[in-house]
């Protein structure tokens, strides 16, 4: 008789009471073993029953799995990843600007060096002689326009920058600027029926002793002396990299290097013209009455700079005050050209004018365009105070000053050697060939106020 099989080895109806026991409570027996993990022969014996407390078990196992699961899903809150917010560049903790872009204007009001004018109308008083009439060291002899300078007064303008970071903690970067101020001019006017007297003074280059042009005369001539000088515009630009040392930097203080290319030209221009009337019936030259004669100088010179740029700049962080010292310095060629050109007409009553080249300063031997190139440097310095009025705006009030050497001035081309003999209407030849030309040069300067505003975004 073969006996059923329902286990390896026989259990133990205390073991298996104990197990039952467990499983409504702890799920550990006494001895503190899990009974997930008993002895090897309780284990062998519980894989091999197939009991009812098994089976009830494991029906109410899945009960509990398909009724409470779906409601144990639905109560569960879905957790998001937290968003992740990205270190503060490194301009944050600086105290300095973080934005990848910025743009700023400034109004700026400049004062430049003026133009120095040697003298240009003379006089003398009344009963001095002819030939003595407005001579430099004569008795009486005054200046009436000339011997200082002109155009030196305030000007406006205005100074425009933009630049972008390349990267994320604003280390290294590159920028546009450009600059301008206006044009000046000084007009002078001199007329006189004869009295007082009128004249342009010159050296005469084959005496080497002054002479001078008459101009208005008493009972001889009438006329007019106008003088108009004109310093033109400065403008300028330049394109830059920038780069944060940050060996240097602390949470107040910024540095940064600058390197790149600087461009500026400025250009003058003096104007001189003369007009006077025979009004001397009985005229020694036999020059009838009324007839005119119209004279013209002109002289325009033109600087213009290009050169590689090096600085820094610095910044010093106080709360919304920031303390800016930016120094450049350029170094390249400067080009200097002039033009230089004059001209005479003699208009007698009922005769068609006649117009000859040649003024009195500007005459054959000088006229033409000249050019002359030199080395030359371009320092610039800028300080600034800024307030950060919002995250993206500040206003700043600044100092400005720019120098520019081997700059060539209108008034220092004006030779007043003259030559007689090459004189409109002159009869005779020979002599020296003044007035000659050559590139007086000088360090220009200009300086002033800024008030400005910065956009960063």
């Amino acid at each position: 008789m073969v006996k059923p099989r329902s286990s390896s080895f026989p259990v133990k109806k205390e073991n298996f009471r104990h197990f039952i026991a467990d499983r409504k409570g702890n799920g550990c027996s006494d001895n503190g073993r899990s009974v997930f993990f008993p002895r090897r022969k309780t284990q062998v014996g519980f894989r091999h029953s197939r009991g009812k407390a098994m089976r009830g078990f494991g029906f109410k196992a899945l009960l509990t799995m398909v009724f409470f699961a779906p409601l144990g899903a639905a109560q569960t809150t879905e957790t998001k990843p937290a968003e992740v917010v990205p270190p503060a560049r490194e301009a944050d903790a600086q105290g300095g600007n973080p934005s990848k872009y910025y743009g700023g204007a400034d109004l700026i009001l400049w004062w430049m060096k003026g133009q120095a004018l040697p003298a240009l109308v003379t006089s003398s008083p009344s009963g001095t002689p002819s030939n003595q009439a407005g001579v430099p060291g004569t008795p009486g002899f005054s200046t009436l326009y000339g011997l200082s300078n002109v155009n030196n007064s305030l000007r406006s303008g205005g100074k425009f920058n933009a630049g972008v970071w390349v990267d994320e903690e604003n280390n290294l970067g590159f920028e546009a600027d450009f600059l301008f101020l206006e044009s000046k001019a000084s007009r002078y006017l001199a007329e006189s029926g004869g009295d007082p007297i009128l004249a342009r003074p010159f050296t005469d280059a084959q005496s080497g002793i002054p002479a001078s042009i008459r101009v208005a005369f008493p009972g001889d001539l009438a006329g007019s002396i106008a003088v108009q000088t004109e310093s033109g515009g400065l403008v300028g630009g330049g394109i830059s990299m920038r780069q944060n040392i940050s060996s240097m930097q602390t949470e107040s203080f910024r540095l940064e290097g600058i390197a790149g290319y600087r461009a500026m030209t400025f250009t003058e221009t003096i104007s001189i013209s003369q007009s006077m009337v025979s009004i001397n019936p009985n005229n020694p030259n036999f020059v009838a009455v009324g007839t005119r004669i119209d004279s013209f100088d002109r002289f325009l010179t033109s600087n213009t700079f290009n050169g590689f740029e090096i600085g820094l700049a610095g910044k010093i962080f106080r709360g919304p005050l920031t303390i800016l010292l930016d120094g450049r310095m350029a170094l390249g060629m400067n080009h200097n050209s002039a033009d230089v050109y004059g001209s005479t007409t003699a208009t007698v009553p009922g005769v068609a004018p006649v117009t000859s080249l040649g003024g009195l300063y500007a005459l054959s031997s000088n006229i033409g365009s000249h050019g002359h190139q030199s080395v030359s440097i371009l320092p610039q310095l800028t300080t600034k105070v800024a307030y950060q009025f919002t995250d993206m705006v500040n206003l700043s009030f600044g100092y400005n000053l720019l120098v520019w050497s081997s700059v060539s001035r209108a008034g220092g081309d004006i030779d007043q050697t003259v030559n007689p003999n090459l004189l409109p209407g002159s009869s005779l030849l020979g002599g020296p060939i003044r007035p000659g030309f050559g590139f007086e040069q000088n360090t220009f300067w200009a300086q002033g106020f800024s008030l400005g505003m910065e956009v960063n975004y």
